[in-house]
């Protein structure tokens, strides 16, 4: 059953970022990227539910993303300082139109974000960053919907995405 399930989610990531089948350089290589502004959530917001159904939790790596898809994890670089944390997307948003992203407090505390409130980043997510968001075959269609609108909200922005990476195709029963 195991290597059933692995020959399927090697399929779901090969269908859900489009690629062509060749040889992978690296492991988890980039698949989506963006740059813009983040900002965080305010304290009122505690304990409302979110996009997903979670209760928002200050305390909690998430974040808001107008586009990727629900239960995807991101790694949110601040390039002024060279912090990086790893969020899961849990929300839509940010509110305002000139940001790509909002996070918890936590979250925007280990970037150094909290006392400017706003700040330039860079939003990563890797092959198995994406392949989290994926619980069942009948999620592919929606993350693939979902990453397609990411990839091109961030181009519509002029945010260049790195090079579509291959997979490895599943083993033949």
């Amino acid at each position: 059953m195991r290597m059933i399930w692995a020959a399927l989610l090697a399929a779901a990531s090969a269908t859900v970022l489009g690629c062509p089948m060749a040889a992978a350089q690296d492991d988890d290589p980039v698949v989506f990227e963006e740059q813009g502004k983040a900002s965080f959530y305010g304290a009122e917001l505690k304990g409302r539910k979110t996009a997903s159904g979670e209760r928002f939790d200050p305390n909690a790596l998430t974040a808001a993303h107008p586009t990727l898809p629900l239960g995807s994890s991101v790694t949110v670089i601040n390039p002024g300082n060279g912090k990086e944390v790893e969020v899961e997307v849990n929300d839509r948003g940010p509110g305002a139109d000139d940001r790509s992203i909002d996070l918890s407090r936590r979250a925007a505390s280990q970037l150094g974000i909290t006392r400017a409130g706003v700040a330039e980043v860079r939003i990563e997510a890797t092959k198995q960053q994406v392949e989290q968001a994926i619980d069942v075959p009948a999620d592919l269609r929606t993350v693939q919907r979902q990453l397609d609108l990411a990839r091109r909200a961030a181009a519509a922005d002029g945010t260049p995405q790195p090079r579509r990476v291959a997979l490895e195709p599943p083993d033949s029963p």
